[in-house]
């Protein structure tokens, strides 16, 4: 959030009431006018479910030079059992546009260093990661040096875990320490 409350003037935004009022908490200030040229994104909003929804607010935003905070690149999240776009997703489209985009969270390595001082610094090889998102969760956390368990029956059910992940990625031979259906 430190991010965004150094702006230190009113940014857009773009996702549920419910993330808006956990900002606005955090002394994130947001702009109802439409005056901003940076904005903060947490997903789709309480009305637009699908990512075409956004094509022509996305577009506007970025003629305008608005700069996207993506806080949080899943492209899908599994509410209730049903997957839907995310900030992610959005964010995508952005750059297609030629929009601008900062990235926050999972795989970039800033959020694991604030997790990791936020425990205390403990050595990378001393970490377990489990996460059901191939490109963030399980990505992130081996380009850290985690341990990792792939939970198969989230966002990829019905997939087997890629046995070129790790070449295709950057990571050699790598492999999650174990693959899980679920968490029960």
């Amino acid at each position: 959030m430190a991010a965004l409350t150094s702006i230190g003037r009113p940014v857009g935004f773009i996702g549920t009431h419910a993330d808006r009022v956990i900002l606005e908490g955090r002394d994130v200030q947001f702009a109802d006018d439409g005056e901003f040229d940076q904005l903060a994104c947490t997903g789709l909003d309480d009305d637009r479910r699908e990512v075409g929804d956004y094509k022509s607010t996305l577009e506007d935003l970025s003629r305008r030079d608005v700069l996207m905070h993506c806080l949080n690149p899943d492209r899908v999240v599994v509410r209730g059992g049903v997957p839907e776009p995310c900030a992610g997703a959005l964010a995508d489209v952005f750059l297609s546009l030629g929009g601008r985009v900062e990235w926050y969270g999972k795989p970039f390595p800033s959020i694991y260093r604030h997790a990791l001082g936020l425990a205390g610094d403990p050595p990378p090889d001393t970490v377990l990661a489990i996460g059901d998102a191939l490109q963030t969760d399980v990505l992130g956390a081996a380009k850290m040096g985690f341990e990792v368990v792939f939970v198969a029956g989230g966002i990829h059910a019905g997939e087997p875990f890629p046995h070129d992940f790790g070449p295709q990625n950057g990571l050699g031979d790598w492999q999650p320490v174990a693959v899980v259906d679920g968490l029960h």
